[in-house]
């Protein structure tokens, strides 16, 4: 009985150790991603987090209760021995040295090696026998945390008042990313962790980056009538459009499709102000603005205060989510096939898209357009219907000006 009241001691102490690490490795987030994804009813664990100290404190009583439950039953064995000790200072030697080895071995080193390789799926199928031990140690629980306060709180005092409150952290994020890299399979992420990762790199995304440039804004000159903005409205399929006076640089505001093709108002008394912000703002501040102001664009200006482009709620949104196609964004596919490795697509088209719908393995430079990459490549823009070759691509301009490229094609000369 001794003998099996030890192995159930040792056990209990290893199931202790590797919850209290299971539970400091694991991130909230990590646990509400398991959690939204199993259709288990099993307690949440996420609350906890609110109160990991209360958890922690816990664990470690419980597993000082069962050491110390462990080391009386250790004795009693050990007393049963058939070899005896020349003194005392011998048996408690060899207890001592005995007891120490199992239980670093067995109750603390390989229940934690296991527990933190698989610690948010093991604490997630514990949580039921986490919630138990948590409740019936929680008088306990509370009374060393009042203790241990009284002591620490002079040192913690500072610590406290910086203490960081949010619920998900930066780290936290950065941790779950690792993991779940780690865990793919085929190279392919069995969560969304690009979402992740984009939401993480937002902050360091630049307004100039997720812009629509001024070359390309659909826009309207207050020296032109009503009726040219309604059908710029019917041609573009835009719900907004931005309104100026003389040049794109002197913008007024915007207009809404609804408002100008519905009423009989005139253009200046339809017109909305525009949010502005510098092209060199942090795309994520410019998000939480719009959130907190409730507006969905914004006029961007460069260092000299003339227009650099246009940015919409969508246009930042997209930089974490992915390209965000509408019912009038399949009609207007920024490229499509028209023949072996070969498209047709506009010269708007953004490199980094191309090498991740395509594969093109187009070079990184100092541009961000496919129309940017060909001037970069070429120093000029070359005539229409004239292929030439940059790289392994062989190109033709289909429809453009002296200063701008429409439409061009584009083959992938790699075999």
């Amino acid at each position: 009985m001794i003998i099996l009241a030890i192995v159930i001691c040792l056990l209990l102490s290893a199931l202790f150790s590797g919850m209290e690490i299971a539970f400091l490795a694991t991130t909230k987030t990590e646990l509400q991603v398991l959690e939204t994804r199993t259709n288990r009813k099993r307690p949440r664990l996420q609350a906890f987090y609110d109160q990991r100290d209360s958890v922690i404190t816990s664990l470690l009583i419980g597993n000082n209760v069962i050491l110390v439950l462990l080391a009386w039953f250790a004795t009693k064995q050990i007393e049963r021995l058939p070899f005896g000790f020349d003194n005392e200072s011998s048996q408690v030697l060899f207890e001592t040295l005995s007891l120490t080895a199992v239980v670093l071995v067995f109750g603390e080193f390989f229940p934690k090696l296991i527990f933190r390789r698989f610690a948010a799926r093991i604490l997630h199928a514990l949580a039921p026998l986490l919630y138990i031990q948590v409740a019936l140690l929680g008088p306990f629980t509370y009374v060393f945390k009042k203790i241990s306060g009284w002591i620490t709180r002079p040192f913690l005092r500072d610590f406290e008042n910086e203490k960081n409150q949010f619920e998900v952290v930066t780290e936290d994020l950065e941790n779950f990313i690792r993991q779940q890299s780690s865990l793919s399979e085929d190279g392919e992420d069995d969560l969304n962790v690009d979402f992740f990762k984009n939401a993480l790199i937002l902050k360091d995304v630049r307004v100039r980056e997720c812009l629509v440039p001024r070359t390309s804004i659909v826009a309207h000159n207050l020296s032109e009538g009503k009726e040219v903005l309604r059908q710029k409205f019917l041609d573009s399929m835009h719900s907004r459009i931005i309104v100026y006076h003389d040049d794109i640089d002197h913008i007024v505001g915007y207009v809404h499709h609804f408002e100008v093709l519905s009423s009989g108002t005139s253009i200046e008394a339809l017109i909305r102000p525009l949010y502005v912000t510098p092209e060199s703002k942090s795309a994520r501040d410019l998000l939480e603005d719009m959130l907190s102001g409730h507006f969905h664009m914004a006029w961007v200006v460069d260092e000299y205060g003339g227009t650099a482009g246009i940015v919409t709620l969508e246009d930042i949104v997209e930089e974490v989510v992915g390209e965000i196609e509408d019912e009038h964004d399949a009609a207007q596919a920024p490229f499509r096939v028209v023949g072996p490795r070969t498209w047709i697509m506009e010269g708007s088209v953004e490199v980094d898209l191309l090498n991740e719908k395509l594969s093109l393995a187009i070079p990184k430079g100092d541009y961000e357009t496919i129309s940017g990459y060909i001037f970069h490549g070429m120093g000029e823009i070359p005539n229409r219907a004239q292929p030439f070759i940059i790289d392994h691509f062989n190109l033709e301009i289909l429809e453009g000006s002296a200063s701008k490229i429409h439409r061009l094609k584009l083959t992938d000369g790699r075999s």
